[in-house]
């Protein structure tokens, strides 16, 4: 993703879907409503379930769903894709902790599953099995769902977050709740949001990278570990593309094509080969400058290069680095599907990624069906879903 995320994101969607863009444009025919895709756009790993968009912008949730997060109206786990309503006009979309949301095409903006603390950010902390809109105000361009706090970016740049507040990770200066979503701050440049846990991350259009809430880690980046209720600045680069923060680290992307984590690194999760946490600031993986999208899951961390190869780093008891085994790597380590990977996303235990025919392929951990495959059987390699 690029530092004009906000402007870009939604446009990019529909030019996939029209067959133009990215490769294997040719191979991108209309998915049925009904009828499992085979053709996909986005997906989203969360903590153990897994949404995607198909070609014709119908959403589709599996995995766990004690909280009614896929949206399907029940409480019921569902070991394959399915269908979220009937509507064929979604955009973006975000599977969190025990939350999911996610952007239409209209920029409106819809939560669903768990709500102890706010995080649909509706106006009270009642769950809902269905999706349900968050107010009508501001056109929405992307959203991020994290542990129990939601953020989201406007197409004018405006950000807001809600939800739970303990650690400051609604960034607005206070550790009180909030079940509506309130302004972080009043700059109108910012460009992608990440929340994760109690964490939040965010880049702006000018490349500049913030980070807020938990900061227990260092996952935060700011020299330390002291939470903070208000962004603070990860380093003074302004440079940053995109940011992606996991349990407890936090990778991001330079304009340059550069890869940068930083914070918790037990498993390796910081792919600079040795497990000593870093936190004082960002710490480069590798050399190489042609790093395209990260994404950063519970312990581990996965990245595309402009190959487009992809590869994962960290902890590995589940699978979750696709390479065939359950060994954990502090370096990033090729998938046994090396090339072709167009989007990644690394979920708590588990990982989903479109490759460039826009074929869909999580792996990992199943017990809760979030791989998509039909069963709930663990793989520990990339595993086709449809």
């Amino acid at each position: 993703m690029g530092v004009r995320w906000r402007r870009t994101a939604l446009a990019a969607v529909v030019a996939v879907a029209a067959g133009v863009a990215g490769p294997g444009g040719s191979a991108l025919a209309a998915a049925h409503a009904g009828a499992l895709p085979s053709v996909w756009i986005r997906v989203s790993a969360g903590s153990s379930s897994s949404c995607a968009i198909a070609v014709n912008h119908s959403l589709w949730c599996w995995g766990y769903n004690g909280q009614g997060q896929l949206g399907l109206g029940d409480v019921a786990n569902r070991d394959q894709p399915v269908q979220v309503g009937t509507r064929a006009n979604w955009a973006q979309v975000s599977a969190g902790q025990s939350a999911t949301c996610a952007v239409r095409m209209d920029h409106s903006l819809w939560c669903w599953g768990q709500n102890h603390d706010g995080q649909l950010g509706i106006g009270t902390t009642a769950g809902r099995k269905s999706p349900v809109r968050v107010r009508t105000g501001p056109d929405w361009a992307q959203v991020s769902a994290g542990g129990t706090s939601t953020c989201a970016v406007t197409t004018a740049g405006a950000l807001w977050c809600w939800g739970g507040n303990d650690f400051g990770q609604l960034g607005t200066g206070s550790t009180t709740s909030s079940s509506v979503p309130v302004q972080v701050g009043t700059a109108a440049d910012w460009a992608q949001v990440s929340a994760n846990g109690d964490s939040t991350c965010a880049v702006t259009t000018a490349g500049a990278l913030w980070c807020w809430g938990l900061n227990i880690a260092g996952q935060l980046g700011n020299g330390g570990t002291s939470n903070s209720d208000v962004p603070v600045q990860t380093g003074s680069a302004a440079d940053w593309a995109q940011v992606s923060i996991g349990g407890v680290n936090t990778c991001a992307v330079t304009t340059a094509g550069t890869l940068w984590c930083w914070g918790g690194n037990l498993a390796g999760a910081l792919g600079i080969g040795s497990r000593v946490s870093q936190d004082d600031a960002p710490v480069q993986v590798g050399t190489r400058s042609d790093w395209t999208r990260v994404s950063a899951g519970g312990a581990h961390a996965c990245g595309v290069h402009a190959d487009p190869t992809l590869l994962c780093w960290g902890d590995n008891g589940q699978g979750e680095l696709g390479d065939g085994a359950t060994v954990s790597r502090p370096v990033p380590t090729w998938a046994t599907l090396e090339g072709g990977w167009w989007q990644v996303s690394a979920g708590l235990d588990h990982t989903c990624g479109i490759r460039g025919d826009r074929t869909l392929w999580c792996w990992g951990d199943n017990g809760n069906g979030e791989l998509g495959t039909g069963s709930t059987t663990s793989s520990d390699v990339p595993v086709q879903v449809g």
